[in-house]
């Protein structure tokens, strides 16, 4: 296999491709690399490299590349609903969830299609099963973990003018039969909801003013937190038994060829020097 090393960037080397036998390893490395800029005497101690996956070649029903929410999600529904016996998710950050799914990287919203008005009714519906998957995903969970994850806030559309108003209402109409927990609202319910919004210095304000409302829904999601649950479900539902589940981080994919009826991935890792 191929073991990559990555250095800081005080080393002036930005990453060396060590190349080692076809079978497991353990190799003492003395880098020739300086610990600061410039010419130096200083041998830098030595260091320790062990490769990730030991196997040169290995065999899996499915592997997955990418640790994001996506892959984990798979991941899970592929280790509880299946029989497979064999899975591998590989990642090449040194964490799940480290780029896109990183909370700080998205909105962290959950569209349920209740209050998005650029959806059409047909669009809603299939956000909304998609959006009650991971409701009922988080009933699986402890209350401690489910509260990590998942978080509800009362949430609304606002219309103001006869305008909006009328197009509120009437997708009001349309959408309530599909959504239970939708409640329009006029001025005085807004207030109570939300008095900056309907009230002026105390007072009701001039414009026409309705709204739809959810008073409790989850609305906001951690995704790095559901990505390492969703790992972590994965691992409980072939705990004890015969069937394989690995996670590898630090692995990124070279290339995938197809081989036969299957595909011949090619990985390097990186090997943290200690």
């Amino acid at each position: 296999g191929r073991y990559w090393i990555r250095t800081s960037d005080p080393f002036r080397v930005k990453e060396v491709r060590y190349r080692c036998a076809n079978r497991p390893v353990v190799e003492k490395l003395t880098p020739w690399l300086a610990a600061s800029p410039g010419p130096s005497n200083k041998e830098p101690p030595q260091g320790r490299m062990e490769p990730c996956c030991p196997q040169a070649v290995r065999q899996v029903d499915v592997l997955i590349v990418g640790g994001g929410v996506s892959g984990a999600a798979l991941l899970f529904c592929l280790a509880r609903y299946t029989d497979l016996g064999s899975l591998l998710l590989l990642e090449k950050e040194p964490q799940l969830a480290a780029i896109n799914s990183k909370a700080t990287n998205n909105s962290q919203t959950i569209h349920c299609g209740d209050i998005e008005t650029n959806y059409t009714l047909e669009k809603a519906l299939k956000v909304k099963r998609r959006a009650d998957m991971l409701v009922r995903y988080g009933q699986l969970l402890a209350e401690p973990e489910r509260q990590k994850v998942l978080f509800s806030f009362p949430k609304m559309v606002l219309g103001v003018g006869a305008n909006e108003c009328r197009f509120l209402r009437q997708r009001f109409q349309q959408f309530s039969a599909h959504f239970p927990a939708m409640e329009l609202l006029e001025a005085e319910a807004i207030a109570r909801w939300e008095p900056a919004v309907a009230l002026l210095e105390g007072q009701p304000r001039q414009e026409e003013l309705v709204a739809i409302g959810i008073a409790h829904s989850a609305s906001a999601v951690d995704y790095r937190a559901l990505t390492e649950s969703f790992v972590a479900q994965a691992q409980a539902a072939v705990a004890g038994g015969p069937r394989q589940l690995d996670l590898q981080l630090n692995c990124k994919v070279e290339q995938i060829q197809p081989q036969g009826e299957g595909f011949l991935v090619r990985a390097l890792s990186l090997i943290h020097i200690s």
